[in-house]
């Protein structure tokens, strides 16, 4: 016991045992000690806690049982301790890795939840606009057509964007991302585009700055951004939502 703890003989012989028990442990100690002494206890068995000679924390397994007179009269204790400080170490690391993989599967979890999101807009725009096209292809005259599939490419390319960007997130800590000057007021655009239909549907009134200041980022990010954003102000605005955009330059 004392070369597991790094004391001398002489140290632990002067020393009560509850001075060198973790200080979160020694009230239950001297429980169990005085219980063991009344003759409540017959013996006890515990994973206990006991402070290193250089401070830290080392863990034993803990077999105490009595030693009485001829009366019965409980006298002293002899305690067996077998270390277990390689195991106790050993499940509070498997504990840790349990809780960091949780936190991973959550944030994988709120992840897949973004990316169906993100994902979700450009669909829908290419399928309503595909369902206007079939529905009265021939009622469109050239330019108008022109421009519904402009509308469709454009959606298609947003969705290939995020794509690419989350490939990029997915290899983020080995490559460097490129930061770009960035064209808000087309990238507003774009996210207006998108959301065609629910502002439609929502009867949304937009106030959309003429310009922006000079901006830098990584384009893809950003856009992403913009379209929760703005979703989600149409989506949670009530009955006629009322959306303001603008910006700020702060020092």
């Amino acid at each position: 016991f004392a070369s597991m703890l790094g004391y001398s003989h002489e140290e632990l012989r002067v020393t009560p045992v509850t001075e060198i028990g973790a200080d979160d442990d020694k009230e239950a100690t001297k429980s169990r000690l005085a219980e063991l002494f009344a003759g409540e206890r017959s013996s006890y068995r515990i994973e206990k806690k006991f402070r290193h000679i250089n401070g830290h924390i080392f863990w034993v397994d803990a077999s105490v049982s009595p030693i009485g007179d001829s009366e019965g009269n409980v006298e002293t204790a002899i305690t067996v301790n077998v270390d277990i400080n390689d195991k106790k170490q050993f499940e509070q690391e498997m504990q840790e890795m349990n809780e960091n993989l949780q936190g991973k599967n959550e944030e994988l979890n709120a992840f897949a939840h973004s990316v169906a999101h993100d994902l979700k807009n450009p669909v829908s725009v290419i399928k309503g606009l595909a369902d206007l096209l079939q529905t009265d292809l021939y009622d469109y005259e050239p330019d108008e057509l022109y421009e519904v599939i402009s509308k469709i490419k454009k959606a298609g390319q947003s969705m290939e964007n995020i794509i690419d960007a989350l490939l990029l997130l997915s290899r983020v800590r080995d490559e460097k991302i490129s930061i770009e000057p960035i064209d808000m007021s087309e990238s507003i655009q774009i996210a207006l585009m998108q959301l065609e239909p629910i502002i439609d549907r929502k009867n949304a009134i937009l106030h959309i700055p003429k310009e922006f200041p000079s901006t830098i980022g990584y384009p893809p990010w950003v856009q992403i951004v913009l379209t929760n954003y703005i979703s989600n102000a149409i989506k949670y605005g009530g009955e006629q939502p009322i959306v303001t955009v603008s910006t700020e330059i702060k020092d």
